[in-house]
């Protein structure tokens, strides 16, 4: 009977430097009521990944897995500093995002499909396990939920849902 229930793993091998790669753009439409034309404020994400080219269950080790992954505090520093380029103060405009996050929560969570869950799992940092985050991350999370997020983030000029909430309607 054991031996029925006892299955070979399988594996996929490809050719060697066989590559796999994700790209996603997000592009958000900016109004010029002096201009005909169309402008948008385009953020590239992209990541690429070698394929396994043998079948050996362990080959790149501990080491490779922790390395491949992006943790929360990468992702922040990286907003903060497009947030920047775009002219506005970075750590502010992130704080206001996750403060809007919190309250948008509901809204957000299985109803606005890829962009919603996103948003969601992004800017909300208590979703992910506990790494050392600065303790502004979780007050902004858990800001007054009577307050505005733009009062308490009074230096951040812009809502970042303003520019999607056609999508998130």
């Amino acid at each position: 009977m054991s031996d029925a229930v006892h299955r070979q793993l399988r594996a996929l091998s490809y050719p060697k430097e066989s590559e796999m790669g994700l790209f996603f753009a997000l592009a958000i439409p900016l109004d010029d009521p002096m201009s005909t034309k169309s402008i948008s404020v385009a953020f590239f994400f992209e990541a690429n990944y070698e394929l396994p080219n043998a079948i050996s269950r362990d080959e790149h080790g501990e080491t490779w897995r922790r390395r491949r992954s992006i943790d929360r505090k990468t992702i922040y520093t990286i907003l903060e500093s497009k947030f920047e380029n775009l002219g506005f103060p970075g750590r502010q405009c992130l704080l206001r995002s996750i403060c809007e996050t919190s309250r948008e929560r509901d809204r957000l969570h299985g109803h606005n499909g890829l962009i919603g869950d996103l948003m969601r799992i992004t800017f909300t940092p208590s979703s992910s396990a506990e790494e050392g985050l600065p303790l502004e991350y979780a007050d902004a999370e858990g800001a007054d939920m009577d307050t505005d997020c733009s009062l308490i983030y009074h230096s951040c000029p812009f809502s970042i849902y303003q520019y999607i909430t056609d999508v998130l309607k």
